[in-house]
């Protein structure tokens, strides 16, 4: 690895320097420490720059503790040293880098930190440069796009949102606008690698527990310009560009950046970024709906895309069981009803015929709030399309993936949220899991009435419940399926995959439920007493009382002891003599 370094920079502050004050302290560890620097850059191979930078962070540590945090000298020595974390293939560097960083004092790291931010931010605008300089040229000007974006605005309370105002009565008014929304300017070759060095870097800050507040005056650009950095390398690997394993692995750290993003900084770029952040939001969910869409990423990568995709969709304040509705219409469309699936892509425009009137009203109530809060959906209307119909266009292995990543990010209340849709299939032809409560209920009638389990007053009995949830409805049967019937041995793995983590999940958030319901636990002791056979339930009475006796006060112990002991006896006589009856 080699890592060139501005040499005349540092060789110009140095003169600069000793020609002013050289002779001071904090001049000469700032002397000391760019001298370091200019013998770094000589170095020709990975294991001299280790051992290296061990020195100029001592340099530095030295120049920290002699330095104010607000002189200007600390400040340009940072921006000399923490330059390390941009550059190409620098990534060995980092842990130290950063542990450096960590170990400063407090007023020294917000110095430092405020130095990086600004890095971020200069390394964002270089990679957008040529979007920029080509959205110049554009016939719809920003001030044009601003008035089509929508505005949010942030109430007390989370639930509630302010209709947005819509982008015209056609969403498809200005096709030009829509590209320049929903589908930046894409980057040069060159700029596109400077973005994917950029999440590198970005990547590695997140492990200092400061970053997040250091990135999010910065997150809007930083989110544009590494989302059009995977959309170009993507674009051309697609086109059968050639694209390195390096490069690869750079876009999965780069979806990292984008599902960190969108996670921490999704509130400030939907509600309080404006149009820039709207634009980044924007940009980051279509090129990984393209992603998904196409075979280059690798299939672990896929499932983050898609994940990607649900933090974009839940934003600003999305009740989570609206976008579970929407995504498993669009991803598993045959295992919903097709009206379900109609309104879902139309927006919630119709109702629900078919199904019950609550079932009905909830699913429309659930689509209709997606339809008016999702700053995604809007963005996508302005292409005259839906998140429904783009996620109709992932491959068979992008859904597959897709659910895997789904299962793992979703929250409790998206999974197993009540989506108000008929639990029959809508398919003439019964389903396993049809055939299995069929299977049950025979048994359960076969069974005699002592022997089937009783309900226990106050606990309602949900054995005939028609809750449908996105785990147990869509994603598990869909699974099931592609494992049977895939002829790709790897979509079969991946289904398996599937199947074990929606099992998995379904059992952990189930014991959650049953942990937080205490009348569910007082209905499970009381089914379980009355299943206790005599003897058991004698020996427990024993031990009862045994207990019971331990805790009386030395006076009474002797008492119920002879008491219990007596019937203990009385007991042993009647036994005894029912025996000796028998005999005879």
């Amino acid at each position: 690895m080699i890592i060139v370094l501005c040499v005349m920079q540092l060789q110009a502050t140095l003169q600069s320097l000793l020609a002013t004050d050289g002779a001071a302290s904090d001049a000469a560890a700032q002397v000391r420490l760019i001298r370091h620097l200019l013998h770094f850059a000589s170095i020709q191979f990975t294991y001299g720059e280790l051992e290296e930078l061990k020195t100029i962070l001592t340099a530095a540590e030295v120049l920290a503790a002699s330095t104010q945090s607000s002189c200007k000298g600390w400040s340009d020595c940072m921006q000399l040293v923490l330059e390390l974390l941009f550059m190409v293939n620098s990534k060995p560097l980092h842990r130290q880098l950063l542990a450096f960083v960590k170990k400063l004092p407090q007023s020294h790291q917000d110095a430092a930190g405020q130095v990086l931010q600004e890095m971020v931010q200069r390394e964002a605008a270089a990679v957008l440069g040529k979007a920029a300089e080509q959205a110049q040229h554009h016939p719809h000007s920003q001030q044009q796009q601003e008035q089509q974006l929508p505005q949010y605005q942030q109430q007390g309370d989370s639930s509630a949102l302010q209709q947005p105002a819509l982008y015209g009565s056609q969403p498809a008014d200005n096709p030009a606008a829509v590209a320049a929304i929903m589908v930046p300017m894409l980057p040069s070759a060159a700029q596109a690698n400077n973005g994917l060095n950029l999440a590198q870097a970005v990547v590695s800050l997140l492990w200092l527990p400061a970053a997040r507040v250091w990135l999010q005056q910065c997150s809007a650009d930083m989110l544009l310009a590494v989302a059009c950095s995977v959309h170009k390398t993507l674009t051309a690997a697609q086109q059968g560009g050639h694209v390195t394993p390096q490069s690869m692995e750079l876009v999965q750290d780069a979806i990292s950046v984008l599902y960190y993003t969108l996670q921490h900084h999704g509130k400030h770029l939907s509600l309080t970024a404006g149009p820039q952040g709207h634009t980044a939001i924007g940009a980051a969910a279509g090129c990984m709906l393209a992603a998904l869409q196409g075979s280059v990423l690798v299939r672990e990568a896929m499932a983050s895309a898609a994940v990607v995709v649900w933090s974009a969709a839940i934003l600003p304040n999305l009740p989570p069981a609206a976008a579970a509705l929407v995504f498993a219409a669009g991803l598993t469309p045959k295992h919903l009803p097709a009206s379900v699936t109609t309104a879902a892509a139309a927006r919630a425009s119709s109702g629900l015929p078919g199904s019950t009137a609550s079932n009905s009203s909830r699913a429309h109530v659930l689509l209709q709030a997606y339809s008016a809060s999702s700053l995604l959906e809007q963005l996508l209307r302005t292409q005259g399309s839906s998140l429904v119909s783009e996620l109709h266009k992932v491959s068979p292995v992008g859904v597959v993936c897709a659910l895997k990543g789904l299962l793992s990010a979703m929250p409790a209340a998206a999974l197993m949220g009540d989506l108000g849709l008929p639990v029959e299939s809508p398919s003439e032809q019964q389903q396993p899991a049809d055939l299995q409560q069929q299977h049950n209920t025979e048994q359960q009638q076969q069974l005699p009435q002592a022997a089937q389990p009783a309900i226990p007053a106050g606990v309602q009995d949900n054995s005939s419940s028609s809750t449908s949830t996105f785990i147990m409805l869509c994603a598990l049967p869909y699974a099931v399926t592609a494992a049977q019937e895939s002829p790709d041995a790897h979509r079969k793995f991946h289904a398996m995959c599937v199947v074990a983590v929606g099992l998995q999940r379904a059992r952990a958030l189930w014991q959650e439920f049953v942990q937080h319901t205490p009348p569910a636990a007082s209905a499970e002791k009381a089914m379980a007493e009355a299943a206790t056979p005599p003897a058991a339930a004698d020996a427990n009475a024993g031990a009862q009382s045994a207990q019971l006796a331990g805790s009386l006060p030395p006076s009474q112990q002797s008492s119920h002891c002879s008491s219990t002991g007596n019937d203990s006896m009385t007991a042993a006589a009647a036994e005894a003599s029912a025996v000796a009856g028998a005999k005879h």
